[in-house]
């Protein structure tokens, strides 16, 4: 019995032993690549800079977007024209919610150390936003040119693609931001320790134990739990639209 124990202990300290390996191989291999790209450059400067452009953007989109909706009854297009590029840019921002809200983000905090990770996300997150807003507008604005063309006023869809405009411009314009600085603090607390190099769920019980940490993760947290609600919205929006294409639509 005493050999027995003495070789599960071996065999126990040298699984730790080979798990420890791999972290520390993961996380020498992370730096070089940062040395040989050039990711060792500050990432709050460089992301927080992307967010900030996505902020404006989106300013100017929705001051564009307002002001042709207060003359879209004086605007005039080919009508088949207008319809596709209403079908185009809804289906392409109803694609993109699906794929990065339950494809993308899950494939990727899975697979991806949480550093990696988090640099993918500040990226992601104000294109993902700014990107869906310029389809939501364009939705909204070509349905509401084919209506004042049409005698039968759909006042319920115009408030459906109104409140996705809504939501997304939240998300692109304050939300985003918020979460990308908030997110680099994480991380860059969490390059310290094994913690950042960890695929998926991961023991944070010492990070958790020094106040900065926590005050930048509820921010986080706090910030992104309204994201996904916004977003989440959005998508409901959109599937009731859809919804409502499948019953005036005739194939």
């Amino acid at each position: 019995m005493g050999i027995q124990f003495n070789t599960c202990a071996i065999e126990k300290s040298d699984l730790y032993s080979h798990k420890d390996f791999l972290v520390a191989s993961v996380r020498k291999r992370h730096l070089h690549a940062e040395d040989r790209i050039g990711l060792s450059t500050p990432l709050e400067e460089d992301s927080c800079r992307h967010a900030e452009i996505v902020k404006h953007f989106s300013a100017v989109i929705i001051a564009l977007t307002a002001i042709c909706l207060v003359f879209s009854d004086r605007l005039t297009f080919n009508p088949q024209v207008v319809t596709f590029l209403h079908l185009l840019t809804f289906s392409a921002h109803f694609g993109a919610q699906c794929w990065v809200t339950f494809i993308a983000g899950i494939t990727m905090f899975f697979n991806l150390p949480r550093i990696m990770f988090g640099r993918v996300q500040c990226r992601l997150f104000p294109l993902y936003f700014g990107s869906t807003l310029l389809l939501s507008c364009v939705t909204l604005l070509t349905f509401t040119i084919r209506q004042s063309t049409s005698r039968n006023q759909d006042n319920i869809t115009f408030y459906l693609l109104g409140a996705c405009v809504a939501f997304t411009f939240i998300n692109s314009f304050y939300l985003a931001s918020n979460i990308v600085s908030s997110m680099i603090n994480v991380f860059e607390l969490e390059k310290g320790s094994h913690v950042a190099f960890a695929v998926g769920f991961c023991d944070r019980t010492e990070l958790k134990k020094q106040p900065g940490y926590i005050m930048h993760y509820k921010r986080f947290r706090v910030f992104h739990g309204i994201s996904g609600v916004a977003n989440i919205l959005t998508l409901i929006c959109n599937l009731m639209y859809m919804y409502h294409l499948a019953c005036v639509c005739e194939l």
